[in-house]
């Protein structure tokens, strides 16, 4: 993706961005009950230069 926006109070950088990660929904009777996400935030945000702060 692309670092369009403000992110942990980065200015948005334009560069594109790369990561893996991961998202789990529990479902019941139809419908999202719980949301679980995962993603290597720290592999984002040396890409968009914050190693740097």
């Amino acid at each position: 993706g692309i670092h369009a926006g403000e992110l942990l109070e980065i200015r948005a950088t334009n560069k594109e961005v790369e990561t893996d990660g991961m998202v789990i929904h529990r479902v019941r009777d139809g419908k999202i009950v719980r949301y679980w996400s995962v993603t290597e935030l720290a592999r984002v945000l040396q890409q968009v230069g914050a190693e740097s702060r």
